[in-house]
């Protein structure tokens, strides 16, 4: 009776162990599957948000840095003046003058070209005027241009101007020696040479047809060997002309 009860014993106490590990076998293997299956789900549902959500792009654009710009003054382009308007009924009166009319300037009267001219001084011309032939010269011993004419004339006498005019040039100069200048307008002008002086006339005066403008004098060193004289001469449009053509 006694080994029977031990024999019962013991195959209960392995029946115990044997059923205790396979449940345990059974719970890890049930914990794994879930805890497997829980992640597996998690990583789905992660992956299934990524790819719903847009991409999220991190800034990388600096805070803005304030740039001070130097402030330009404001160009505020010129504008002509307004002209006053006027009514039409107002064009009548004396104070006021429609805004289409121009004041026109008066023209400056035309000056008659003069066609004659008053000898300058009273005596014999002795050289007369050459721009083509050549004239001799006494002083200079050879020949030569001579655009003028050569009047006798005592030194002292009176030089007049021969025409109306404005004086344009006073000067002295080796060849002509002192000399006057005056423009009587229409391209014509008149020279008085070998003069004394230029002490009665300025560069500018008006001057007036039989005006006293010098005296005859010896200062053209280029006709010295010649009689005392005055050196007259016309020039027209630049070019020398024949004074005896002009005088009356």
């Amino acid at each position: 009776m006694k080994k029977i009860i031990l024999k019962t014993a013991n195959s209960k106490e392995n029946k115990s162990k044997g059923g205790g590990i396979f449940y345990t076998i059974l719970f890890v293997a049930i914990v794994t599957v879930g805890t497997t299956a829980h992640i597996m789900r998690t990583r789905n549902d992660a992956i299934d948000k990524l790819e719903t959500q847009p991409p999220q792009v991190a800034s990388t654009i600096p805070e803005q840095i304030p740039i001070h710009v130097a402030s330009i003054p404001e160009v505020v382009p010129e504008t002509e003046p307004t002209l006053p308007t006027v009514e039409e009924g107002q064009w009548q009166s004396d104070d006021v003058l429609p805004v289409t009319d121009v004041i026109e300037e008066e023209a400056t009267p035309a000056v008659a070209p003069i066609t004659s001219l008053i000898p300058p001084v009273g005596g014999d011309i002795f050289k007369k005027h050459s721009d083509t032939e050549l004239s001799y010269s006494k002083t200079m011993e050879d020949w030569r241009l001579h655009k003028g004419v050569d009047i006798s004339a005592p030194i002292g006498t009176t030089v007049i101007a021969s025409a109306t005019g404005e004086v344009s040039e006073c000067y002295t100069d080796t060849a002509c020696g002192v000399s006057i200048i005056i423009d009587h307008g229409n391209g014509l002008s008149t020279k008085y040479s070998n003069l004394a002086s230029t002490e009665m006339v300025s560069v500018g005066q008006a001057i007036e047809s039989g005006a006293a403008i010098g005296v005859v004098g010896d200062t053209a060193e280029f006709e010295i060997a010649d009689e005392a004289h005055l050196h007259f001469e016309v020039i027209k449009d630049g070019r020398s002309v024949n004074p005896e053509e002009y005088f009356e």
